[in-house]
């Protein structure tokens, strides 16, 4: 029970109160001013031809009171002038240049087989280029470059350099080919891909040296990704149109067919015996097997285990597969009767077949 006569300390509280809110009022204010501080600088050194005669302009005003107003006044406009004249220069260099296409119009249509690419670039000095090609612009800014349509439809891109700032512009021009362009383009590109496949099938007739491609599994997978290249330019052309096409690359696939039957072996045995070398430490053997060397035949004491097998099976499988192995034999010990294995689906070497497919 309480009664009135027991002392109080509500006003010793409010004091402590109102001193922690000065003091947090204090600590805001100090945050704040050099926050507001930091933000000058950096506004000031951004926008420095409004900094800088400001500054002046105040020194003039609040501390140089040797100079009469009206000399104060004309310092004070002279140097915002000089200032804001800097700074308007510093600007007008490094901005992005502009570009104006006077021709052609974007998604224009013309039958002629060259094309006039004109227009006007400011700043005068800026550089220009059309697809990359550089064009010469003269002392007025203005720029022309006549250009080869290629085809139906045939993209241009306008670019502007001013030191580091750029600018571009992408139009896209139809030539109109008549009939007999047509005719002239398809035959050219007829005879273009007859000239490309028999030099293909002149190269697969010359003598073929894989010796290059035996140094590593690097360099042997190099031999197997070249086969795939034979393959996608055999897949190209026998979708080709013109039948004398599809049959030059039906020769071609005969002849990489050969060649493949002729390297694999060889590769699958140069795969193995790399192998072996680089796990005889760990003490396994590796050897190949069977009719052109297709079954690779791993053997270590640590595939007594199935876990092993196959994790180590797993990791090989797609490796092997590229080398177009049929089938994996895993023993703990080279006598060993019973053992796993793990057949591969794999193409047979005859087959010309791209990477991946």
């Amino acid at each position: 029970m309480s009664t009135g006569d027991e002392p109080t300390n509500d006003g010793q509280d409010v004091k402590e109160v109102r001193l922690v809110d000065e003091k947090d009022t204090q600590t805001f204010k100090k945050v704040a001013k050099y926050a507001g501080i930091g933000i000058a600088i950096l506004l000031g050194i951004k926008f420095w031809y409004i900094a800088v005669p400001a500054l002046a302009v105040w020194y003039l005003y609040k501390r140089d009171t040797r100079l009469s107003s009206k000399t104060r006044m004309r310092l004070s406009v002279g140097i915002t002038a000089v200032f804001f004249m800097l700074g308007g220069i510093t600007l007008y260099s490094n901005r992005a240049p502009s570009l104006v296409i006077a021709e052609p119009a974007d998604a224009a249509a013309v039958q002629s087989e060259r094309i006039t690419v004109a227009g006007e670039v400011s700043p005068k000095d800026s550089t220009v280029t059309v697809n990359g090609i550089p064009v010469e612009v003269d002392d007025h800014g203005h720029f022309s470059y006549d250009i080869r349509l290629k085809n139906e439809n045939n993209p241009l891109t306008i670019e502007a350099a001013h030191g580091s700032k750029k600018s571009s512009q992408t139009l896209t021009v139809a030539r109109i080919f008549t009939e007999e362009e047509k005719e002239a383009v398809r035959v050219a590109e007829v005879e273009a891909a007859k000239e490309n496949i028999r030099r293909e099938i002149a190269s697969l007739n010359k003598p073929f040296d894989g010796s290059n491609f035996r140094g590593s599994v690097v360099a042997m997978q190099l031999e197997i990704a070249l086969f795939g290249a034979y393959a996608k330019t055999v897949a190209d052309y026998k979708q080709h149109p013109d039948p004398e096409v599809k049959a030059l690359a039906n020769q071609m696939e005969a002849k990489v067919g050969q060649l493949q039957v002729s390297e694999f072996p060889k590769l699958r045995k140069a795969y193995a015996d790399l192998i072996a070398k680089e796990m005889w430490e760990n003490d396994m053997e590796v050897s190949v097997a069977g009719s052109a060397n297709k079954t690779i035949v791993f053997t270590a004491a640590m595939f007594a285990s199935n876990k092993n097998i196959a994790e180590a099976h797993g990791t090989l499988q797609e490796t092997l597969g590229l080398f177009r192995f049929t089938r994996a034999n895993y023993k703990w010990y080279t006598y060993d009767s019973e053992y796993s294995f793990y057949k591969i689906d794999s193409p047979a070497d005859s087959k010309v077949v791209q990477i991946g497919q």
